[in-house]
């Protein structure tokens, strides 16, 4: 369930905006990431969540500038109960199963900002914002195990326990909280040499807040509070208009320098959810966008990644960043025509290629997915006034084979790839009324 209300009121040279929001989820879900005739992993959630979250924003013109000041506050409490049955591999391995965990959670947050676009001269601006926030975060929560074989349990653990089978015993527990604040800013340039041209540059910063992690845990440590992360954006770029009207070229550097960055790593038995030391990201991206004929659009897109880890573990530092492709390219090809009076034909094709990457810091090769490219096609019949659209469509369709993701443990043994869709293939009809 979901609400939302805005508000706005205007009066001289200025204008009030309130923005309301309430949002209440309860689901009830399984998986069996295995996908085999064990139970290996099967896994069922109760989770319940809720937020409130409520913006005031006041903006104004004046002869040479812009502004707009306001506060934001928001509050989530999130519950969840998990029970993962494993009766074929910690069951076997460990005498322990099911192994079930519980999350209670509230984050309350508040933020004040201000932004200011002074126009400089007629084909320069400025942008400057400042912004605070402070978060707050309570969390309760911990992971037990129901022994089904004492014998194996004891020899998961080293030690002659002796704990009767069926009795449920706590792994890891806490009732902790953290309270952050920080403070970020903007500024921007922007140079627009003629109508057709704009060009940029910016100095950003911001954070991703720190937390707790809500998974299933074997040692308090992995229940340790993160830090927040915090960054440093630089970005040159340009956007053209080329051809008389006809085709726009958007390019762009960029360079983010990241301190305590958020990621998994490896705890004492499973992973959890921590901070390496630094990391930095260098790219650039180019986009051109054409339409050459009445009806042909065309979209070409690529951008280059180099990604690097610095960190006071050796296992981390020279790594490269998890889910960070070294190249990937886009395409997409969109020619429509008219067929009699009121209707039209349109044949799309597109295309995106993936580079190899890393699925978690370490860089483990066991958990890296290779580079794919995938190819999607559509034909439609419509009506040219955008009433209704029947379309065949194919999606993946050279059937290519790739990991979405991909993760595991040396410690077990056992690895998972998520695969993307197969080649699938339908047909849908849109009205609008």
């Amino acid at each position: 369930n979901a609400v939302n209300f805005k508000l706005e009121y205007e009066f001289e040279k200025m204008e009030l905006t309130s923005i309301t929001g309430y949002v209440k989820t309860e689901r009830d879900f399984g998986e069996n990431i295995w996908s085999t005739p064990l139970e290996a992993f099967a896994v069922v959630h109760a989770e319940d969540m809720e937020q409130f979250s409520q913006e005031l924003r006041l903006s104004g013109d004046a002869d040479k500038f812009r502004w707009i000041v306001g506060g934001y506050y928001w509050n989530d409490t999130f519950e969840s109960v998990n029970e993962a049955n494993s009766a074929d591999i910690l069951g076997l391995l460990a005498g322990v199963t099911p192994v079930a965990w519980q999350n209670d959670q509230e984050t309350e947050a508040w933020a004040a900002f201000a932004s200011i676009d002074w126009d400089l001269t007629e084909t320069l601006m400025l942008t400057t914002g400042l912004r605070y926030s402070t978060e707050k975060t309570e969390f309760k929560g911990g992971t037990q195990g129901t022994i089904v074989d004492s014998a194996a349990f004891d020899g998961f653990v080293g030690a002659e326990l002796g704990i009767p089978e069926g009795s449920v015993i706590p792994f890891t527990e806490t009732d902790d909280e953290i309270d952050e604040d920080n403070t970020s800013y903007r500024v921007a340039l922007e140079w627009r040499p003629s109508d057709e041209w704009l060009t940029y540059g910016s100095v950003t910063t911001g954070f991703k807040s720190g937390g707790f992690f809500g998974d299933f845990t074997f040692d308090n440590e992995e229940l340790e509070p993160f830090d927040s992360e915090t960054v440093t954006a630089y970005e040159m770029g340009a956007k053209g208009t080329l051809a008389d009207g006809k085709a726009q070229l958007n390019g762009a550097i960029f360079y983010y320098d990241y301190q305590d960055i958020q990621t998994f790593v490896q705890g004492s038995v499973g992973f959890k959810l921590g901070n390496l030391d630094k990391a930095a990201i260098a790219g650039a991206e180019i986009e051109l966008l054409a339409s050459p004929l009445d009806g042909l659009d065309l979209r070409l897109g690529a951008s280059y990644l180099d990604t690097e880890v610095e960190d006071s573990n050796p296992a981390f530092d020279g790594n490269e960043l998890p889910n960070s492709p070294k190249y990937q390219a886009t395409g997409t090809v969109r020619y429509e025509f008219p067929v009699g009076e009121t209707m039209a034909i349109a044949l799309q094709a597109d295309a995106k290629y993936t580079d190899d990457m890393y699925r978690e810091s370490a860089n483990n090769p066991r958990l890296a997915t290779e580079g794919y490219t995938v190819l999607n096609l559509r034909g439609s019949l419509l009506a040219q006034e955008g009433t209704w659209e029947v379309a065949a469509w194919v999606k993946n369709a050279a059937d290519e084979e790739y990991g979405q993701e991909r993760f595991g443990s040396d410690i077990i043994g056992q690895y998972v790839e998520l695969q993307g869709n197969p080649r699938t293939y339908g047909v849908t009809l849109n009205y609008n009324f």
